[in-house]
């Protein structure tokens, strides 16, 4: 097991261009390597439509793990590939929501492209709940929020 820290740089956004404001999620790779990448997704909660309107913030943090299709099993357990994700059985139903093609889903899973992994969890997301992902999320004010997304923290490469 490492003792290193990751240090977090973000990759890009998926969702809104504007994730405080209107949902969306943050990409971030951890520069040494050591562990996977991560999504933090942002849903604020609010009244009207706009930023101005949101009232707290919730962000689900999950784990970009990487996955295997292996003898037709989709699997996030690197050391039992037989062993299949929980939601390879609603592959097909996550697919048909998101108008997506289950080849293209296992692809983004499987593949080294952290944004497009997060492409995949967000579909995932969009079928079962972001809180089927992280069953803890964190709940922020919006000024909280835009401290921990401050544009200065992060760079795009």
């Amino acid at each position: 097991m490492s003792t290193q820290q990751p240090d977090w740089e973000l990759v890009g956004t998926v969702g809104d261009v504007d994730p405080l404001g209107y949902g969306g999620g943050f990409v971030f790779r951890d520069k040494t390597g050591v562990y996977d990448p991560e999504i933090e997704y942002v849903e604020p909660i609010g009244d009207g439509g706009s930023r101005d309107d949101v009232q707290s913030v919730t962000v689900y943090r999950v784990v970009l793990e990487p996955h295997t299709f292996i003898d037709g099993v989709l699997s996030d357990n690197k050391f039992h590939p037989e062993y299949p994700v929980w939601y390879a059985k609603d592959l097909q139903s996550i697919c048909q929501t998101c108008d997506c093609d289950s080849g293209e889903l296992i692809g983004q899973l499987c593949g080294d492209d952290p944004m497009e992994r997060a492409r995949a969890y967000m579909s995932i997301a969009s079928y079962f709940g972001w809180g089927e992902l992280d069953s803890y999320p964190l709940h922020l004010t919006p000024s909280e929020a835009e401290e921990r997304y401050a544009e200065d923290k992060y760079q795009t490469h």
